[in-house]
């Protein structure tokens, strides 16, 4: 067993060692040692093709690839300072191929390949064979998947030979921002990107496309309506209820208006609706909960003799374009008001 610690004194800390002690800095792997692989952002590494040749390029970058050979091996702070041009074969001319573009780590004194450098390169499958195996220490980007025949001049590559996007992505902290204009003026990195809006007080996630609000777990009304005065159904009528009046509506989680609540963004959100039957002691008394028309939830009372509250509650995700309602059912054999019939969705994670 050794137990160090580097920059004690000058000249006694090994390059490994020094790989080593970065990597505590990172995510770690599955080991105790090392950092997990992964690019800096989402920006770096992006590799398209160069329309009608058999080229494609690969944007500047930062990466960490970590040892794939021994736990002891450490791991490597990789650059590529500017645009790459990497020529990828012709197609087989009766299968295809799929190739993948990475940075390819060899160490001798590891994996006694003979070699000590680093490179960007193309690891070329074999026609018909699937995705190519990688090495050991390697942090694959992208595939790139060429048809039978594929040349320059036959076309050559275009978006649509782009394959699957292979990066992963190092750990970010969370930037402390003061607006809105500080936050857009930060490099944006990977989708899930956290940032804390100091004026707003709120954390914001880039999820790929725009920042959304985010807390871990919200709970917090976005949308309620309501309605004090009883509504009237007949006997056997099955009505959408009409509420009186928007108690909430933020326009961004949710848009509420008197007869439903639509949700505006995917997410988890927890439903509560309820209100109170007249007297009838016949039949039952139902409200339920509908998503864009279908039942989602049920709530059911028979033959009661006082005026009966009636609840429900439902959690579950819903996306963008998802409208709630709530209608009511009473089979008494006589007409019977429901009143302070209320509907409200909060928005959990």
């Amino acid at each position: 067993m050794t137990t160090y610690a580097t920059r004690l004194q000058n000249g006694t800390d090994t390059a490994v060692r020094m790989r080593m002690a970065d990597a505590t800095m990172l995510h770690a792997p599955a080991t105790g040692v090392g950092g997990r692989t992964g690019f800096r952002n989402d920006s770096g590494g992006i590799v398209n093709a160069v329309a009608g040749t058999m080229n494609v390029t690969c944007s500047p970058f930062t990466a960490w690839v970590d040892g794939g050979t021994s736990d002891a091996q450490g791991g490597y702070p990789v650059i590529n300072d500017s645009t790459a041009t990497l020529a990828i074969a012709p197609g087989d001319a009766t299968q295809a191929r799929v190739d993948i573009v990475a940075v390819v780590i060899n160490d001798h004194a590891f994996d006694g390949s003979g070699q000590t450098n680093c490179t960007l390169t193309v690891i070329q499958g074999t026609p018909g064979g699937g995705t190519p195996a990688l090495p050991v220490t390697c942090a694959p980007i992208r595939a790139i998947n060429i048809p039978a025949g594929l040349s320059a001049g036959t076309g050559g590559l275009s978006s649509g030979n782009m394959g699957t996007d292979y990066r992963q992505y190092l750990p970010n902290g969370i930037l402390r921002v003061a607006s809105a204009a500080e936050r857009d003026a930060a490099n944006k990195s990977a989708r899930g990107d956290v940032v804390y809006r100091v004026d707003l007080d709120t954390l914001e996630v880039w999820n790929g496309s725009t920042w959304r609000s985010y807390q871990p777990y919200r709970d917090s009304y976005k949308g309620r309506i309501s309605r004090a005065a009883g509504q009237n159904f007949a006997s056997t009528d099955q009505v959408v209820i009409d509420f009186s009046t928007v108690d909430y509506n933020t326009g961004m989680t949710v848009s509420a208006v008197t007869n439903r609540i639509d949700a505006n963004v995917d997410a988890v959100y927890r439903i509560t609706a309820g209100g109170t039957w007249a007297v009838n002691n016949t039949g039952r008394r139902i409200l339920m909960l509908k998503k864009n028309g279908t039942e989602l939830l049920r709530s059911n009372y028979a033959n009661v003799t006082n005026a009966s509250g009636i609840f429900l509650t439902w959690e579950g995700p819903l996306v963008a374009g998802d409208q709630l309602t709530l209608e009511g059912y009473q089979d008494s054999g006589s007409t019977l008001a429901l009143a302070n019939a209320y509907l409200a969705v909060a928005e959990v994670r």
